[in-house]
Parts: structure tokens; C-alpha cells; sequence
């Protein structure tokens, strides 16, 4: 991958985690009206409002990162600061997750202490599936999430091999699976977008810094065109866009027998090459050498014309194809 296409691949990396915080801002924000709902009086209502204040600022916090993001121009070079800044947020809201398998653990409740975990497995896929692009902040968000909760029933165990013990890490390995899962298809299909994207603004250029004219003509006007053919005929890109295909050339008769000449070379498989007249926006006429050929696709009645000046070189009258 060369160097360009490298830090394009780095800077829609950070894009594309940075695109998924309204999301999980969201989902966290239901965490959290649920923990309030269901703890609020098993916990102790201090507690568990000094713990609603950590995840909101936390959240805010984030959100305002999300918005500093949006509003920069992240490059190749800064990418790093941002997924660093993004896995300090994302451990935070691990910690907080985190309390409610430590301190905040209603231990004495079995209804609670069910939702807690099914709580903590949740946010744990949602880290998986949100952050697959970024290990750092994967393994931020992950490891004070779960740890807290798998200490508290390993040392509750009363074996090596005890239900919950085995619940616990099975849980790890999924979701470890899953983000690994994830990633890898995440990243191939980035780096497929990127080197795509990379090749097309490459066939831009060369389409644009061509000599010659290049128009892509459909149902009897231009589709698309580069800059040169619009100096050759005196107009704006738009105003050829407008404009039939016909109204380029002298008149009505040498267009009929340009197109017929070229369907009847596409109808054999060939490419299409005559001399024809042409004229400027300021009427003014010029000979252009055309070359075209279809465009095999869905839509096989586009063609591609490449259309040069040849004035100084043609003599009147030269009109009849070239081959």
C-alpha cells in the first residue's frame, strides 16, 4: 500500500470509530437510566447519584470529543491522539461499569445481581461491536468492565471449574472472538474502500490533465467531460452538461452521420475514429479528430469520445473517416 494510501487507510480508521460514539453515547445513556431505576434504593441513593453524576460527565465528556473530532481536519499524524484521547474516555466509562461489579455489587439481592451481569455482558458486546476498529480502546473499555465482576465470582467460587467462573470466561472469549471477527471485516472492507477510492482520484487526475478532450456521452449529451474539452469548445463544464452532444457540431447533418458511422462501428465490436467539424461558443469552427468507443457495462449505450485538434493539419473537405 503506498504511503498516501497508508494514511488514508489510518485517517478513515479514526473516522469510522469516531462515527460510532453517538451510538454508544445513546445505548450507555439507557445503561445508566436503568442502573438509576433498578439501584437506586438497594444501593443507597447517594451512592448510586454520585456514580449517575461520574457516567454523565464522563458521557459529556465524550461527546464533546466526538464534536472536537467532527469539527477537525484529522490527519495521518494526529490520527494516534485521537484514538488516544478516545480509549481514555472509553476507560473511564469502564470504570464506571466497571463499580457496579466492585463496590456498587448488590450481592445481598439476586434480582439485581442478576441485572447487574446481564448489564455488564451487554456493555461488553457493545464494546466489541462499536470499538472492533480500535483495540486500545476495546481493551480500555473491556478489561475494567469484566475484571471487577470475574474477580468478585472467582473468588466467590467454591472450585476452579465453578459455574459462574466458567459463565464469566466463556463470556471473555466471545466477545474477544467477536471483536477479532469484526475487525478483520471491518479493516479489509475499509482498506478496499480506501484503495478504491485512492484509484479513482488517480484516474481523475490523469482524466482532467489529459491533452486531448475526453467526453463520456449518453443518450445524445455529454454525462461527463474534462476541463480541456470545454477550452477547446469555449464553454463551462456545466454549460456542455446542459447541452445536447449535437449542439457542438457544425450542423445538424455532420452529427446524424457521426453517430450513425459510430453505432454501426459498435454494433461490430470496433472503436469509432473520422474527421469532423465542430464549433466554439463564439461560432467560430474547428477540425477535431474523434475517437470513440462503447462502454461495456450495464448501460452499454455510453461511449467514450476522445476529441483532439487537428485545424493545422486538416485540409478543408476532410471529413471522411480515418478508418
Amino acid at each position: 500500500m503506498k504511503a498516501s494510501t497508508q494514511d488514508s487507510f489510518v485517517v478513515e480508521r479514526i473516522d469510522h470509530v469516531f462515527a460510532h460514539i453517538p451510538t454508544l453515547i445513546a445505548s450507555a445513556l439507557v445503561g445508566v437510566f436503568l442502573v438509576f431505576v433498578f439501584l437506586y434504593e438497594i444501593v443507597g441513593d447517594r451512592v448510586i447519584m454520585a456514580w449517575v453524576t461520574f457516567m454523565l460527565s464522563t458521557l459529556a465528556a465524550r461527546g464533546w470529543l466526538w464534536q472536537a473530532h467532527r469539527s477537525a481536519a484529522p490527519t495521518a499524524g494526529s490520527a494516534r491522539r485521537w484514538e488516544y484521547a478516545n480509549a481514555f474516555f472509553a476507560f473511564l466509562m469502564g470504570l464506571g461499569w466497571g463499580a457496579l461489579g466492585g463496590p456498587l455489587f448488590p450481592q445481598h439481592d439476586m434480582g439485581a445481581t442478576h441485572f447487574v451481569m446481564l448489564l455488564t455482558a451487554a456493555v461488553a458486546f457493545t464494546a466489541a461491536v462499536h470499538n472492533s476498529l480500535s483495540p486500545l480502546s476495546f481493551a480500555a473499555v473491556l478489561i475494567p468492565t469484566l475484571l471487577p465482576i470475574g474477580i468478585r465470582l472467582a473468588m466467590e467460587a467454591r472450585s476452579p471449574v465453578d459455574g459462574a467462573t466458567l459463565s464469566v470466561l466463556m463470556v471473555f472469549g466471545v466477545i474477544l472472538m467477536l471483536q477479532r471477527s469484526q475487525y478483520r471485516i471491518v479493516m479489509d472492507n475499509l482498506r478496499r474502500r480506501v484503495e478504491s477510492e485512492t484509484l479513482l482520484e488517480e484516474q481523475e487526475a490523469i482524466f482532467q490533465s489529459a491533452s486531448q478532450g475526453i467526453a463520456v456521452v449518453s443518450g445524445g449529451h455529454i454525462a461527463k467531460c474534462n476541463h480541456r474539452l470545454g477550452e477547446m469548445l469555449g464553454r463551462r463544464l456545466q454549460d456542455l452538461y446542459a447541452l445536447g452532444f449535437a449542439e457542438h457540431f457544425i450542423d445538424k447533418t455532420e452529427f446524424d452521420r457521426t453517430i450513425h458511422d459510430s453505432q454501426l462501428a459498435f454494433g461490430h465490436g470496433r472503436n469509432y475514429h473520422a474527421i469532423a467539424r465542430l464549433c466554439r461558443v463564439d461560432g467560430s469552427e474547428f477540425w477535431a479528430e474523434l475517437s470513440a468507443r462503447r462502454m461495456h457495462g450495464e448501460d452499454e449505450s455510453r461511449s467514450v469520445w476522445i476529441i483532439a485538434d487537428v485545424t493545422q493539419t486538416s485540409r478543408s473537405g476532410q471529413d471522411a473517416p480515418l478508418g
